[in-house]
């Protein structure tokens, strides 16, 4: 095995089949198949990529309050505790796109989120958002929404957001219009606080 300086210090543990790295501190854990988050996840993380694998449920304690980058794109997450992300304030990137099992999320799943930046929904089996899932997201920039259903969209729209730029072939005043085009791209590059 080949270590080099990057590699974390031998009194911190590396989950089974990840690597680890030391500046910053990371653990990469994807495309290995992983059923639910490894245990043994060092308490430091910064950068936890745990991408392309088959987790389904997010829980309290799966990861520590000090991630800045959580990548957990293409899984088959069903389920995600209200509370997983709870005290995150370093959390800047959130990515749970690609998990068309996850059709539903609690209103407070992303409160306490304070430096939260980008937050990747693309892809999800969402059918809608709970009102105020987005309240206390003062940094967020980015919101990926790409191939989501209707209703989501419009629930975006109704969220409290102002929404300064949305990139999209059309999208019309829920309630009055329908939203065409069925494989839609949503983002935005300036979400600010409604006044």
């Amino acid at each position: 095995m080949l270590c080099t300086s990057l590699e974390l210090p031998l009194s911190w543990s590396c989950p089974r089949h990840c690597v680890c790295y030391s500046s910053p501190t990371t653990v990469s854990c994807q495309a290995h198949n992983f059923l639910m988050v490894p245990e043994g996840i060092p308490p430091h993380s910064e950068r936890i990529f745990l991408q392309n694998n088959r987790i389904t449920m997010l829980l309290r304690g799966h990861f520590s309050p000090h991630t800045v980058t959580l990548w957990l794109y293409s899984n088959n997450i069903t389920f995600i505790d209200p509370d997983t992300f709870q005290g995150f304030t370093q959390l800047e990137e959130l990515d749970l796109g690609d998990n068309r099992y996850l059709r539903a999320l609690a209103a407070e799943t992303f409160s306490g989120l304070p430096k939260l930046h980008a937050l990747h929904l693309y892809r999800c089996g969402l059918t809608s958002l709970p009102s105020g899932v987005f309240q206390g997201l003062r940094s967020l920039q980015y919101l990926y929404l790409q191939y989501v259903s209707p209703p989501v969209l419009c629930s975006v729209q109704h969220s409290g957001m102002l929404w300064e730029s949305i990139y999209t072939e059309s999208l019309h005043q829920c309630g009055r219009y329908t939203l065409t085009g069925v494989n839609m791209e949503l983002r935005s590059t300036n979400l600010q606080r409604a006044p």
